[in-house]
């Protein structure tokens, strides 16, 4: 048996597949330029992500099962990363393939889940398929639903503060987490036009960092549960994004806006 495969014996916690995922995820930072530290940090992201999906699972009162299978989906979540950055040295997946679904091959074909039910490992493998969607698909099982969206949560919780300390930094590495997009101190209306609309904006429309601030911000709209939205209030991530965009009447109004829809969740109320 390769050292980089599991042993599919029974596995009564989730040690044995972060030290699976480590080990994985560590072949691929060998092979980085030196000096790149893109897929170390995406190996610390989905740690992180992982720990936020389990506490949220225990905050929310998930069962021991589901806390287990949340905690699998977000630690492999991101699993195709390494292998697009390595292959098309970008995380932006409209120049090189759907990471999400990458993800999923890797899983299927290195047989890394195959110890679980078949029910289980499908719901891993369709909460990872929908953690970079721009909804969670209607008509899901009770389970795969609270799985995919605390999966979800959590990813956001964990890339808010990264994105918000790249776009401020402004180097070559930063540059890729944000994708490359224009400097200019401008935003895309359309995408203006959906976040004061109550939308998600839309990812393909981005063209500037502006957008993709608003982006982020817009997030909130999407947050399943009331244990992230407090996260977010307390960690002041809405108010230091717009510390950097523009400031204006009409951005000064969309903060709030944003805010007075956080704290109406994060205390368990809709809309």
């Amino acid at each position: 048996m390769r050292n980089d495969q599991l042993n599919f014996e029974r596995i009564p916690d989730i040690e044995a597949y972060v030290e699976y995922f480590e080990r994985y995820a560590g072949s691929f930072t060998d092979l980085a330029v030196p000096g790149d530290h893109n897929c170390l940090l995406k190996k610390k992201h989905c740690l992180r992500v992982m720990e936020l999906a389990r506490e949220l699972a225990h905050s929310e009162g998930f069962d021991n099962r589901l806390k287990f299978l949340v905690s699998l989906a977000a630690l492999f979540h991101d699993l195709g990363r390494f292998e697009q950055y390595i292959r098309y040295n970008t995380f932006n997946d409209r120049l090189s393939v759907n990471h999400a679904r990458l993800s999923v091959r890797i899983l299927h074909s290195r047989r890394t889940l195959f110890n679980l039910s078949d029910r289980d490992r499908k719901i891993v493998y369709l909460a990872v398929l929908y953690h970079n969607r721009r909804s969670v698909p209607a008509g899901l099982s009770r389970d795969l639903s609270l799985i995919s969206r605390a999966v979800r949560d959590a990813d956001k919780l964990d890339i808010f503060p990264i994105i918000i300390t790249s776009v401020s930094q402004n180097t070559e590495e930063s540059n890729k987490i944000t994708l490359n997009l224009d400097n200019q101190n401008m935003i895309n209306p359309q995408i203006l036009d959906q976040v004061k609309s109550g939308q998600m904006a839309d990812y393909n429309l981005m063209r500037h960092k502006n957008d993709f601030l608003l982006l982020l911000a817009s997030w909130v709209y999407d947050l399943n549960y009331s244990y992230s939205c407090s996260r977010i209030i307390d960690a002041g991530y809405v108010h230091t994004i717009f510390e950097m965009l523009p400031r204006n009447r009409e951005m000064l109004g969309l903060q709030n806006k944003l805010l007075f829809h956080l704290e109406r969740r994060a205390t368990g109320q809709n809309g």
